[in-house]
């Protein structure tokens, strides 16, 4: 697993603050959203893809669009 998709960098203080700062500095045009939940949605979308790419598996899985936070 990619540090970047683990709790210890998630959770990362430093992080966290780089990510506030990057929110507000963005902020007119898009909302504000915990770091955690931003990277697990990433980790959704690219784990599989890379573990196909590592595994030289075939990838067959489609994308679907949706908007972050419409849950």
């Amino acid at each position: 697993m990619p540090l970047a998709f683990t709790p210890e960098f998630y959770d990362n203080t430093n992080k966290k603050r780089q990510w506030a700062a990057f929110c507000v500095k963005n902020a007119t045009y898009m909302a504000k959203t915990e770091f955690n939940r931003v990277v697990e949605t990433l980790k959704t979308f690219l784990v599989p893809v890379v573990a196909a790419v590592y595994e030289t598996a075939l990838f067959s899985l489609q994308w679907m669009p949706a908007v972050l936070g419409a849950e």
